[in-house]
């Protein structure tokens, strides 16, 4: 009996709660994080339910679901290696993300670094599987509004969420010429695009010079 109720909460797990290797989008756990406190009130009884506001994954975050389905293995957390021609494990493969643009990014008074490129890893046959994606450096932070309500019944104070109120874009990775070479490190050399972008003119160009530079 236990042992049936064991595999039924393992077959619940997603696979991001078996994952053992690098989360290369961490800040969607941030995303959800923001909807933890939301709490909806019954609007009858006036309690707290156990139920949180709900929130919508979109597309980019089902695509990595997805791609993280594919290149890790269920059973270990661990990435699927690539395989040769005779079907052997490759030592030193798995998943990396391949960076091909690095955007400086100009917001108010400061300035950010985001990049795109591609998620690399292999399936369980060894084929390799790619998902393309942006700004894992940013995320979107979710504000809720809420009401002062009084329980008639205790004679207290509560505070009710009345669902969200507008979102904001946090940024993650400062500029400084020690994170370009971080994520220049991430490249493959020959396909890199340099971009300074101004948030405010949206304004961008392409720039290698001055890039690195606080200037």
């Amino acid at each position: 009996m236990f042992k049936k109720k064991q595999e039924k909460q393992e077959q619940e797990l997603s696979i991001k709660d078996k994952m053992k290797v690098q989360d290369f989008m961490p800040n969607y756990a941030k995303e959800e994080a923001c909807f933890k406190d939301a709490i909806i009130t019954d609007a009858d009884t006036k309690r707290k339910t156990d139920q949180t506001w709900p929130r919508l994954k979109n597309g980019s975050e089902i695509g990595y679901d997805n791609w993280l389905d594919k290149v890790i293995n269920p059973e270990t957390g661990e990435w699927y290696p690539q395989r040769n021609k005779d079907g052997n494990p490759v030592k030193n493969t798995g998943g990396k993300y391949v960076v091909s643009v690095i955007t400086r990014i100009k917001v108010g008074k400061n300035e950010y670094l985001c990049s795109k490129g591609n998620l690399k890893g292999f399936d369980a046959a060894g084929d390799e599987v790619k998902l393309w994606i942006m700004y894992p450096e940013k995320w979107i932070k979710t504000n809720f509004t809420w009401k002062k309500t009084i329980n008639e019944k205790t004679m207290s104070f509560n505070m009710e969420c009345q669902g969200p109120s507008g979102t904001e874009d946090v940024y993650e990775l400062p500029f400084t010429p020690e994170n370009v070479d971080k994520l220049y490190e991430m490249t493959d050399k020959d396909n890199v695009q340099f971009v300074i972008k101004d948030l405010k003119t949206q304004e961008s160009r392409s720039e290698v010079v001055l890039f690195r530079n606080n200037s």
